[in-house]
């Protein structure tokens, strides 16, 4: 059937109830929040520091077949600050997917690249709406535009659309499990659950013990209820330790986690001789199924503090009710040093997945001068 293309960027209630009614008919009913009328008005709207954000969909006879969208994001690079952008929330009609003949003619090797784009861009909804957001975006004065796409998405990312993996970073997939996560998985019975508790009890208290005499009292953590200017004051002292990395200010603290109209976050905060040194923020989410997850969604650390990440790491673990948790998750770089902290936590790498760029000069400066970003899952909006 014939679709067009209409920008949703103004998020009038019409509009936003008509996207969600194409969206809800692919979620379950258990389903995390993240797309919902609020969640759309809280991120491309006005209240967003780094400004509003751009929304797209593919529309049939006044129906949303297909959407998109970029949020507006500050990112420090090159030791300033420069306006950035998030794509995503990419979601198109099963029923409008490229498929057999069609698919085979678009991507024909008899024509140029340049044309294969073109007509890929033109028969494909999922291209068509990135293309078009992302546009929109650079028009209004966003610089650098990224996105951490599922393995379906990515090729047309890649093939068609001009974004790139980078070469050398990648987002690495954490794990630590818990015995309830365990027994549902392996069917364990109460028997053999309770030792594996109290064996799961003794090794978070062991862990924590040991690290304790590492630090020898030097860190005292605390939970924040909201964002104060210390936020401010941290990240003036620690940017400078950064490539690239959103900026993780105040302002960012307070919308990303205190404003969330989906969400409840934990924010907690260390001190050294008083002074704001690290930060880290989790939250629970409930998957289809019933299981509970904690994910560790972002941190701001002061390397120059030693043991600071993994003290923090552990906090958040012992400031949950492992009972009731399935599993802890968390995204971390390839620093090799955080990789060890982690392991000797409990932690297990599962998989890794890329961060893409727009192919224009700053996406491509990211990639060839920051081996190594500041990315974490709030930096993905995934958490």
């Amino acid at each position: 059937m014939p679709w067009q293309v209409q920008a949703f960027d103004q998020l009038e209630e019409s509009d936003l109830q008509r996207m969600m009614a194409f969206l809800r008919r692919f979620m379950a009913p258990e389903a995390d929040p993240a797309w919902s009328i609020e969640s759309f008005r809280w991120k491309l709207g006005e209240s967003n520091p780094a400004g509003r954000g751009f929304l797209t969909c593919a529309m049939v006879n006044d129906e949303v077949i297909g959407v998109t969208s970029v949020t507006s994001k500050r990112l420090w690079f090159r030791r300033q600050v420069i306006r950035g952008a998030e794509i995503g929330d990419t979601f198109t009609h099963p029923a409008f997917l490229r498929k057999g003949n069609r698919r085979e003619r678009i991507l024909s090797p008899h024509i140029s690249p340049e044309e294969q784009r073109a007509a890929y861009v033109r028969h494909s909804v999922f291209g068509r709406l990135v293309s078009e957001t992302r546009m929109r975006a650079l028009k209004a004065g966003v610089r650098l535009v990224y996105g951490t796409p599922n393995m379906s998405s990515l090729r047309g990312y890649e093939k068609r659309l001009q974004f790139l993996s980078h070469p050398t970073h990648r987002n690495h997939t954490f794990v630590r499990p818990t015995v309830r996560g365990l027994s549902k998985r392996y069917a364990i019975g109460q028997m053999l659950a309770w030792p594996l508790r109290g064996g799961e009890w003794f090794f978070d208290r062991l862990t924590a013990c040991r690290l304790a005499c590492d630090v020898r009292g030097r860190y005292t953590v605390e939970r924040f209820e909201h964002a104060s200017s210390e936020f401010d004051e941290l990240w003036d002292r620690v940017r400078e330790q950064r490539e690239f990395a959103l900026v993780r200010d105040r302002a960012y603290v307070h919308h990303r986690f205190f404003a969330s109209p989906i969400a409840a976050y934990r924010v907690y905060g260390a001190r050294v001789d008083g002074q704001l040194c690290g930060m880290m923020v989790s939250r629970i989410v409930t998957r289809p199924g019933g299981k509970r997850y904690c994910y560790i969604a972002d941190w701001v650390i002061d390397e120059r503090q030693p043991h600071l990440f993994a003290w923090l790491v552990t906090h958040t673990l012992l400031d949950h009710d492992r009972t009731d948790i399935d599993a802890y998750h968390l995204w971390c770089g390839p620093q090799r040093q955080r990789h060890t902290v982690l392991r000797w936590l409990g932690f297990v790498p599962t998989s890794s997945s890329p961060v893409i760029f727009f192919q224009n000069d700053d996406g491509n400066a990211v990639m060839q001068e920051c081996p190594v970003l500041d990315f974490t899952l709030a930096s993905s909006d995934n958490v």
